[in-house]
C-alpha cells in the first residue's frame, strides 16, 4: 500500500503539471511520451473499484514529506485529485470546479462519483415541482416518451452531474444531462456502480441513472433522438 501510495501521488503531481525531478525520455509512464499516450488508461486504471486505496495513506504519505498537518495535506491532496479529474478528457461530465477542503472521500473512485451525484459544492436548490429522476419507477419513463407525439418534452439539464436527471412534473419536461461517451465509459460507469452496491447507505445515483437511460433508449431511433438533442456526445460529435 506505501508503494501504491507513493505512485498515485507521482501519477497526480505528474499529470496535473505540479510534479518535480526529471524521468528518462523513455520512461513508459512519467516521460512526455507516457503522460500524453498513457494518461487515460492510467486514469481508467485508477478509477477500477479493485484498485482503489485508501485516501488517508495519501494524506499521510504527503503529510511525512512535507511537515503538513494532516488537515493541510488533506487539503493539499483534495486540490490534487480535483485538478487531477477535471484534467481528464474521458470524465463523462465536465465538471465544476469545487473546493474539497478539508473533507475527506475514502478513495479516488468514492471523489469521482461524488463529482457526478453532485455531491461536491454548490449546485443550487431544486424547484419543489421537479422530482429527481432518481426516485420515479424505471416504467415512468419508458422509450415510448421518445415518440414526437408524446406530451413529455426533453431538455438538457444546466446541471453538469445527475442532479441535473430531473422530471418537471409542472412543465412535462424530463431534464437529462449532457454525457460524453468515450472508451473507458462503460468501465467507469460499472465500477461506480459496484461502489454503490457495495457500500451500505450509499444512494444509488449512478445505477438508477444506467437503468433510466436503459429504459429509455429501446431502438436505433431512440439512441439518434437522444443523441440529436445532445443529451448523448462523443468524439465524433465534435467533428
Amino acid at each position: 500500500m506505501f508503494h501504491d501510495g507513493c505512485f498515485i501521488l507521482e501519477i497526480l503531481r505528474k499529470f496535473t503539471n505540479t510534479g518535480y525531478g526529471h524521468y528518462a525520455r523513455n520512461d513508459p509512464i512519467f516521460s512526455k511520451h507516457g503522460k500524453y499516450n498513457m494518461s487515460e488508461v492510467v486514469f481508467e486504471n485508477m478509477l477500477k473499484i479493485e484498485n482503489q486505496i485508501p485516501l488517508l495513506v495519501l494524506y499521510k504519505l504527503v503529510a511525512v514529506q512535507t511537515g503538513m498537518t494532516l488537515d493541510e495535506s488533506t487539503k493539499w491532496v483534495n486540490d490534487l485529485m480535483v485538478r487531477f479529474i477535471r484534467s481528464r478528457s474521458t470524465f463523462i461530465f465536465k465538471v465544476e470546479d469545487t473546493d474539497l477542503g478539508s473533507n475527506t472521500c475514502m478513495h479516488l473512485l468514492d471523489l469521482a462519483r461524488k463529482y457526478l451525484v453532485g455531491e461536491l459544492g454548490t449546485y443550487g436548490v431544486l424547484d419543489v415541482n421537479v422530482i429527481p429522476a432518481m426516485v420515479l419507477d424505471v416504467n415512468v419513463i419508458p422509450a415510448m416518451l421518445l415518440k414526437r407525439d408524446a406530451k413529455v418534452k426533453f431538455n438538457v439539464s444546466r446541471k453538469n452531474n445527475l442532479t441535473g436527471f430531473a422530471f418537471d412534473k409542472e412543465k412535462g419536461i424530463l431534464y437529462l444531462p449532457s454525457i460524453y461517451i468515450y472508451n473507458c465509459t462503460e468501465s467507469l460507469l460499472l465500477n461506480l456502480m459496484a461502489f454503490e452496491h457495495l457500500h451500505v447507505g450509499e444512494r444509488h445515483h449512478v445505477s438508477s441513472y444506467v437503468i433510466h437511460m436503459g429504459g429509455l433508449i429501446q431502438t436505433v431511433q431512440d439512441l439518434n433522438m437522444i443523441r440529436h438533442k445532445d443529451f448523448i456526445n462523443t468524439d465524433k460529435d465534435k467533428n
